[in-house]
């Protein structure tokens, strides 16, 4: 595989997310890490509305599509060669 603008984005995002997400740990203000707020969204806790269970749904699709794309290159299209 050749390194392209991609690989560097795709590096750039990791790195960003990684600052965003210590930042977020190490400070004591409530609510800012990516834990928290997909905590809030789908309602784990006390504070449960009904439109959690839609981000539920959309979670648990979301995660077992890619891990089944990760583990074996599944696509939904097929790349031209």
């Amino acid at each position: 595989m050749n390194v392209t603008w991609f690989t560097w984005a795709w590096g750039f995002w990791v790195m960003f997310f990684i600052v965003v997400e210590a930042i977020a740990v190490f400070n004591d203000v409530p609510g800012d890490t990516l834990s928290e707020h997909i905590w809030w969204l789908v309602g784990t806790g006390s504070e449960r509305a009904g439109w959690n269970w839609f981000f539920r749904v959309v979670l648990l699709g979301g995660m077992l599509w890619m891990i089944s794309h990760f583990m074996t290159g599944f696509r939904w299209f097929k790349r031209k060669k």
